[in-house]
């Protein structure tokens, strides 16, 4: 079982280019489906989030994209949820 303590700073990896394109500060999280819609990104200046289905892979070192277009900005019920009054506290 993977953390998401554990995950932050996950390098983002680019499967189009092999580069690293951002690393991982977060997740959004919707309470109401039980699921993880994107992860908070840094070290970009694409954007600030990957919504979950743009994401190849997420592994134990490094989450994958097919490109770095995979990164934008949050909007809509994305931004929402990523605000800081639904941010995860404590170690998850």
């Amino acid at each position: 079982m993977m953390l998401f303590s554990t995950s932050r700073k996950h390098k983002v990896v680019s499967t189009s280019t092999a580069q690293t394109v951002a690393k991982v500060s977060g997740f959004v999280i919707d309470a109401g489906r039980r699921q993880v819609v994107a992860v908070t990104v840094k070290g970009t200046k694409a954007g600030d989030v990957i919504e979950w289905a743009a994401i190849t892979a997420f592994g134990a070192d490094a989450v994958t994209v097919p490109s770095e277009s995979a990164i934008t900005t949050a909007g809509g019920p994305i931004r929402d949820l990523a605000d800081k009054d639904h941010r995860i506290m404590g170690k998850l």
